[in-house]
């Protein structure tokens, strides 16, 4: 059971996050939030199009990102980011689901690809 609500100021930085990462360069294939029951936490996995190579530069420009939007600590901060590579378990089990542009997929409560979702909000999954 989901103990720590999503709330709207956490999704809408989430998705200013992301646009942010866009414009910057940073090809953004895949980005959701993820609860993890074991931490009753949330994080926001984010996954680009190309595989990464640079780990520390990729946390650097979200790092900046958030600076430069001027998004509190509180309602997001890099540390709840998850950088994954965009042929990850989970990325595939949701990619039966296409979302792009200003669409998003609440999933609750499902198995996908192996992976159990407690609760999951996909801003985006391009092919």
């Amino acid at each position: 059971m989901v103990e720590e609500a999503l709330v709207d100021g956490r999704i809408d930085a989430g998705e200013r996050l992301i646009k942010a990462l866009d414009v910057a360069g940073f090809a953004v294939k895949a980005a959701l939030w993820l609860y993890y029951p074991d931490m009753e936490r949330w994080r926001l996995v984010i996954a680009p199009k190309a595989k990464m190579t640079d780990l520390v530069e990729a946390y650097l420009l979200i790092v900046r990102s958030l600076r430069d939007l001027d998004i509190p600590a509180d309602v997001l901060d890099s540390a709840v980011v998850n950088l994954v590579q965009p042929d990850d378990q989970l990325l595939s089990g949701i990619s039966m689901f296409r979302v792009e542009g200003n669409a998003r997929v609440r999933l609750r409560q499902n198995w996908l690809n192996g992976v159990y979702l407690e609760d999951a909000l996909v801003y985006r999954n391009a092919a």
